[in-house]
């Protein structure tokens, strides 16, 4: 198995990098179009001028700054000459325990025909901390960009509705409001943009259900399809949603797209028009737009059909086949690896009984090489600034795990963990081939994939295309280097000629190995394109071996020694490429409490770490659950006392108190006098059966209760407020019971006199509750 000279596997070992990071460009964004684009076209440059009027500041429901966003954005579909409407509601969260009131826009454009019409949404709203740029300005900006060249374009047959819609960071309250309105009734296909970074592909992740029609669309019509029906088992793993969730559950057809490379970014104040790629853009509208002008001239009534199997090859081209051909495909296999074991059994090159020893030392050396990667994860993280990462609870058996927000240098740590992961993946083979010939363990390798495969085949159909095709593959070519003993030392270019082509399928792993990697970064999820690469690796074995024989000094494991060494070399510059600056900034949590009731301010982080900004107000800081402002606090939390400033605290105006005899009920007029932008409701009763109901501008919520001092609490969260900056709470009783009602109100900035060190440009916001808030607390009983 040695190749013909140590410059031809140097050679091969070059060509497969090359071929490997070439599957990778292949699936980069196309090349941004200019604003001077045909008026047809979609432009990105001309999409990115909306980018950079949405994402001026972060524009979250509520504050003054998502009104500027809303308004900018109404008039830009009402200069596109469509039918335009505000629709503004309360709604209450598909699962409870909270209401968001919303600002919908939605736009229509006119088809020629009566019938069923393409629905194209994204949200408008971003997080506290985030200007929104990528999340979800780009998708916006696409959609507006779209609607310009449809107008611009000749005539659809279907009408075509834009959405834009509000609250989708707190919990998808503009989808839910939108199904609810008198338009949702026509729609007959739906596309949902999204973001989870800021540059990359954009990747057609979710289909709906019965997606024969729809990926059959998506392949026709998409300038650049880029989707496999493994993507969406794995969104299925992940603990999300987006918009799109509320009209799939609703039985809609459609597809979900997003881009997700620069998670680090990700609802963070580095989602800046600056950082989002162009080429993202341009992807996001080109797909968007060669869709709708498809779907905008189908039938779209029957839009269901039995559900497929897709994948994209290199690059953009699209593969689609029926779910009934699996096994057509897992037959065709199950031959292929007979013929090889019988083959490989008449040659003398293998045994059964070998070759089932491989399976299970192959198994043992990708158990053993996840052992050693998962410490070596948590010992970088804690190498890595700690403001990136936000600690478990101190004291907790899982303290020594940390929750990254991302990474910055994903590419880099990818590297350094596929040198670490090949040499000591090399290092193990060199030792079981003491054991076992080469043969028998490339057949183990085989033999244990294939199972997979057949698990896959029973539990998960869509994904078995992954591991079928490279395994099909290199059986064959095994088989051929077998049956024509293309193994032996004459026959050396021929054996590498051979190889070589049957490695290629698996080297189509690597883009999906990239993608697993950048998804999860250093969370404990890595360890899935870690076990993807290791198979790579062991698909790659026979001219691994080669490769590895070839390159030998004093018969020593010369390859697996230096790539494990470069490995460390890259971990250590990846590490060191981390380094906090103005352009990768440290992630701080600070927010400022005030109970108007007792006077008392406290400065408070959910991150138990503090950075060299955050430590000045943090200077007496004890670390405990914060039950003096919530009461049913049970995390633990950074904690010091704040210089209490006269805040206007919210009111609650009790508006009607009825009773019959099986119930009372309260209605009690609530109100942001600083002008906040949502509220945290307690109710607090002494059994938990005393509260019946509890709906909040006539919207019903269903909130969990805990126990606190006094009885049970009942907690509501009203995300976004009108613009008079009032709700009306409703609780309905049992007769004569008595209410406490906590009232918070959430604005999302830091009282600017108490701030005495100005944020750094090298440190920005984190994200979510507890960080750059000011809560005011006012308690009333009724």
């Amino acid at each position: 198995m040695i190749f013909s000279s140590k410059i031809s596997a140097v050679l091969v070992l070059l060509l497969l990098i090359g071929i490997s990071v070439w599957t990778i460009r292949a699936m980069q964004p196309p090349s941004p179009l200019p604003t001077t684009a045909p008026a047809t076209e979609f432009s990105a440059q001309r999409a990115f001028a909306h980018v950079r009027e949405i994402a001026r500041e972060p524009h979250a429901m509520g504050t003054p700054a998502h009104v500027t966003a809303r308004a900018y954005l109404l008039n830009q579909l009402r200069a596109l000459n469509l039918e335009t409407e505000v629709q503004e509601t309360a709604v209450s969260h598909r699962r409870g325990g909270s209401v968001g009131y919303v600002f919908n826009l939605v736009g229509r454009l006119k088809g020629q025909k009566p019938g069923k019409a393409v629905l194209m949404l994204a949200h408008y709203d971003s997080q506290p901390n985030s200007r929104g740029a990528a999340d979800d300005g780009s998708g916006v900006a696409a959609i507006l960009e779209t609607a310009r060249a449809l107008k611009n374009g000749p005539p659809l047959q279907n009408d075509v509705i834009f959405l834009l819609t509000d609250g989708e960071e707190y919990g998808l309250y503009g989808a839910q409001a939108f199904v609810r309105h008198p338009w949702a009734k026509d729609v007959g296909f739906v596309m949902n943009l999204e973001s989870r970074g800021v540059r990359g592909p954009s990747m057609t992740f979710e289909i709906s259900p019965e997606n024969g029609w729809a990926v059959d669309a998506l392949a026709k019509a998409a300038p650049y399809p880029l989707a496999s029906s493994l993507m969406y088992e794995i969104y299925r793993i992940l603990p999300n949603s987006t918009d799109f969730t509320v009209f799939r559950l609703a039985g809609y057809s459609g597809l979900n797209s997003a881009f997700i490379d620069g998670f680090v970014h990700y609802h963070k104040l580095t989602d800046s028009p600056d950082n989002l790629d162009l080429g993202t853009l341009q992807h996001h509208g080109s797909n968007l737009l060669g869709l709708t002008r498809y779907l905008g001239n189908q039938p779209l009534d029957h839009t269901k059909a039995p559900d497929k199997v897709f994948f994209n090859t290199v690059g953009f081209q699209m593969v689609q086949y029926p779910m009934s051909l699996n096994w057509l495909f897992v037959g065709l296999l199950t031959l292929t690896l007979i013929v090889a074991l019988v083959v490989g059994s008449r040659k003398k090159v293998l045994t059964l009984g070998q070759s089932l020893a491989g399976a299970v030392l192959f198994l043992l050396m990708v158990i053993l090489i996840l052992a050693l990667l998962w410490p070596l994860t948590v010992f970088v993280r804690q190498l890595m600034p700690d403001a990136y990462h936000i600690r478990v609870a101190e004291g907790s058996p899982l303290s020594f795990l940390y929750f990254i927000n991302g990474i910055y240098a994903s590419d880099k740590f990818l590297i350094a963990y596929a040198l670490l992961t090949t040499g000591v993946f090399g290092l193990l083979v060199r030792v079981v081939m003491r054991w076992i010939r080469p043969f028998s363990l490339i057949m183990g390798v085989y033999l244990l994939l294939y199972i997979l495969v057949m698990v896959q085949a029973f539990l998960l159909p869509a994904t078995t295309f992954q591991l079928m095709f490279p395994l099909l593959f290199s059986l064959v070519g095994t088989g051929a280097v077998l049956q024509w003993n293309l193994y032996q030392r004459k026959s050396r270019l021929s054996y590498e000629l051979v190889t070589l082509g049957a490695a290629l399928p698996a080297l189509f792993l690597i883009p999906l190995v990239r993608l697993l990697f950048v998804t999860f970064d250093l969370q404990l999820p890595i360890v899935g394109s870690m076990v993807l690469f290791i198979i790579t690796l062991g698909l790659l074995l026979p001219i691994g071996v080669g490769i590895e024989q070839s390159l030998r000094w004093r018969n020593g494991p010369t390859v697996a020694i230096a790539v494990l060494v470069l490995g460390l070399l890259t971990t250590a510059w990846a590490i060191r490429a981390e380094a906090p600056s103005t352009v990768q900034p440290l992630h701080s949590q600070v927010s400022y409490y005030l109970n108007a009731d007792t006077g008392k301010a406290y400065w408070m982080s959910p991150s138990t770490t503090t950075d060299p900004w955050k430590q000045q107000f943090f200077t007496q800081s004890t670390i405990g659950s914060f039950p003096e402002f919530y009461p049913a606090s049970k995390r633990q939390l950074l904690k010091n006392s704040a210089q209490p400033l006269a805040l206007q605290a919210p009111t609650a105006e009790l508006l009607s108190d009825s009773n019959t005899t099986t119930s009372r009920t309260v209605r009690i007029k609530l109100r942001s006098v600083r002008g906040a932008a949502g509220f945290e409701i307690g109710l607090i009763a002494k059994d938990t059966a005393d509260i019946q109901s509890i709906f909040v501008n006539n919207e019903p919520t269903k909130p969990g209760s805990a126990p606190v001092s006094g009885g049970h609490l009942f907690s509501v969260v009203a995300n976004g407020l009108p613009l008079n900056k009032e709700m009306t709470l409703t609780v309905r009783t049992r007769p004569g019971a008595s209410l406490r009602l906590l009232l918070y109100d959430q604005s999302m900035s830091l009282p600017k006199s108490l701030v005495k060190i100005p944020l750094p440009a090298n440190v920005v916001y984190e994200q979510g509750a507890g960080s750059n808030q000011t809560v005011v607390r006012k308690e009333f009983t009724f």
